[in-house]
């Protein structure tokens, strides 16, 4: 049998419902019988009132106990420490506040290109076949696969080319447009 917790005895004394218990468990009764004394008890004795000069006093104490108290100091750990981090917030808000009011620089309009300077462009420019460092890069990307690439960090994530192209300087922009067109010739006249 389960008796009941310390809060359900002080309940039951002070007139709460847990008569079902108490009517078959001696031990619980008994308990709740001797709170209900105590209770009693504790009511008959009279508390005196202190005199009207005790709050009086009581208030000037206080008063001269707090006003004896030393005042705080403060550290100059606390002071470092909240030094710090207020810096720290503000460089994080300046930063954040930097990339979000970079905007992209316009991209100047390139002139049309005619197609006798395209032709010439393109006689002017080295052959990529010849170069070795193509050929080797072209090998070693020929060994690798797809998924391996993508998990390297080496496929190109949307954005990337116009990103590339805002930094480059307007003559090499001019440059990627007449290879452009270039290629574009050359898939015609297929």
């Amino acid at each position: 049998m389960t008796h009941l917790s310390n809060d359900e005895l002080l309940a039951a004394a002070e007139g709460g419902d847990h008569t079902s218990h108490l009517r078959t468990c001696d031990s619980c009764r008994t308990r709740v019988d001797e709170l209900r004394r105590v209770l009693q008890l504790a009511s008959e004795v009279t508390v005196p009132e202190p005199s009207p000069l005790f709050w009086a006093h009581f208030s000037d104490r206080v008063h001269q106990a707090v006003a004896a108290e030393p005042a705080p100091q403060s550290s100059w750990r606390f002071n470092f420490a909240w030094t710090a981090s207020v810096v720290g917030a503000l460089a994080i808000i300046v930063i954040g506040v930097a990339v979000t009011l970079r905007t992209a620089q316009p991209v100047a309009p390139v002139a049309p290109v005619a197609t006798a300077d395209v032709a010439a462009a393109g006689e002017s420019l080295p052959s990529l076949s010849d170069d070795p460092t193509w050929a080797l890069m072209g090998e070693l990307a020929s060994q690798i696969d797809w998924e391996d690439a993508g998990e390297a960090g080496l496929i190109a994530r949307p954005g990337s080319a116009e990103l590339a192209l805002l930094q480059m300087s307007a003559d090499e922009r001019r440059q990627v447009v007449e290879l452009l067109q270039l290629e574009l010739q050359k898939t015609k006249s297929l």
